[in-house]
């Protein structure tokens, strides 16, 4: 995923034979590229981070005296993150992960092409993908590149560094809020925000920048965190499953997967504590879907954009990660948890294929048949739909909140509450189906959806 709340990194060639002044005084290629991207130079480098390839001043003043091979391992150590000594100095590279890289001038963009196995020679501004990086070659902003010299290639240099910026301002604006007056109830604007580039969770005390930069962090278990949890709930709540094609929402889909998890758990003859492991994953496993800014995509539509673009994938894992931190007693899944989960999950789909579409379409894979059979049991349907819709009540969101929060007291986490012992009388009993049953034997149920 490419970090836009990180700014973009600038290679340039070498600092000019009398160093580089402050940000107020910047040698030559940093006055060219402030007149050609034409923003105060202030806020320009605020959205650059800049780095020099050789930190020799004057190295490259000519092509004879470019020192090509350091040009190269320095290059080679920036790719890989290695660190690495110049001239018996300690050289402090920046990370170049998820990043933007501008690389200015000839002799830049031929030392990285030799490392990531790119044409040594290439036109100015080419976009080139490798890895999870995004490269972007730049003439070198001087008057004695030839390319800087023509003034469209110049304009349209400064128009490709302008928007990076800008793109990187705009993610840093750009926040959603949830769950309002969760806290105090007194209507003033606090809520909660969440912000999509950095998968950043906050307490704004009001709905402005202002209250975002005082906003309390959310990274770890508490008052705080188990109340973020509480709105999280509300809002699977009040999304429906399959692009709002159907009235099952996401939080009766994830009570389902819960407890198909929990129950094929036992039935594969688990321990207790790993049966309570399978229900909590459950229960977790689509809540970040209730993020503003991440929401809930149709299982087929989800897996073509993560093909298409690494950076919805890594959207995803990312906001997982930021509200799995906030669950207390959550601990990293097993790898037999995980495949149990992720079993549940396809299962829930056939489950809802039939339920809400009346099919059992081929990509349900090995679940395909489950489908068919529910359609065959007419009776069911009705079942599994009045179970959603108690499923999805204000009333059961709030108990889903408390008890993933670690506010509603029990015993046990698999002791049933009178809410979840309605809901298993309709999913459990799919599960106790023969050939589901036969499924929960062995391992290796496929990924996550």
């Amino acid at each position: 995923m490419i970090r836009r709340d990180l700014p973009a990194v600038i290679v340039l060639e070498a600092p000019p034979p009398g160093g580089c002044g402050p940000l107020g005084a910047l040698d030559d290629a940093g006055d060219q590229l402030v007149r050609a991207v034409d923003l105060p130079r202030e806020r320009l480098f605020a959205g650059l981070e800049r780095v020099h390839l050789i930190d020799v001043p004057g190295a490259g003043a000519s092509y004879e005296s470019w020192p090509a091979d350091p040009a190269r391992m320095n290059a080679a150590n920036m790719v890989h993150g290695t660190p690495f000594a110049f001239d018996g100095r300690p050289w402090r590279w920046p990370d170049l992960h998820g990043r933007v890289v501008l690389l200015a001038g000839r002799r830049v963009t031929r030392a990285f092409a030799s490392v990531l196995g790119l044409p040594l020679v290439l036109p100015p501004l080419v976009r080139v993908a490798w890895r999870d990086a995004e490269w972007v070659v730049l003439p070198n902003p001087s008057e004695r590149c030839r390319w800087w010299c023509d003034p469209d290639v110049r304009a349209a240099t400064g128009e490709v560094v302008r928007a990076e910026v800008l793109r990187r301002e705009a993610a840093l604006r750009s926040w959603s809020t949830f769950g309002e007056d969760g806290r105090t109830g007194s209507g003033d604007g606090s809520c909660f925000g969440f912000r999509a580039a950095d998968c950043d969770l906050r307490w704004l005390p009001a709905l402005t920048d202002a209250g975002w930069d005082a906003g309390e962090r959310l990274t770890a278990p508490g008052a705080l965190a188990s109340l973020a949890i509480g709105a999280l709930a509300r809002n699977l709540g009040r999304v429906f499953r399959w692009g709002g094609g159907s009235t099952c929402t996401v939080l009766a889909h994830t009570v389902r997967v819960a407890l198909l998890a929990a129950e094929a758990s036992r039935l594969r003859g688990d321990i207790e504590e790993e049966q309570a492991a399978c229900l909590l994953e459950g229960m977790v496993h689509d809540l970040p879907e209730a993020l503003p800014g991440v929401g809930d995509w149709p299982t087929p539509a989800k897996r073509w954009l993560s093909l298409a673009s690494p950076e919805v994938a890594a959207l995803h894992v990312r906001a997982t990660a930021a509200v799995r931190a906030l669950v207390p007693g959550l601990r990293p899944a097993s790898e037999r948890v995980t495949e149990l989960v992720a079993w549940a999950d396809h299962a829930a789909m056939a489950v809802e294929r039939a339920a809400y579409f009346n099919d059992a379409p081929e990509w349900l894979g090995p679940h395909r048949e489950l489908a068919e059979k529910i359609l065959a049991a007419g009776k069911l349907v009705g079942r599994i739909r009045s179970s959603d819709r108690a499923n999805s009540s204000p009333e059961h969101a709030a108990f889903f909140g408390r008890y993933l929060g670690g506010l509603a007291p029990s015993t046990s986490i698999l002791d049933p509450d009178p809410w979840s012992e309605r809901v298993a009388k309709d999913t459990l009993a799919l599960c106790n189906d023969r050939e589901v049953a036969e499924l929960c034997e062995h391992e290796g149920f496929g990924g996550a959806t």
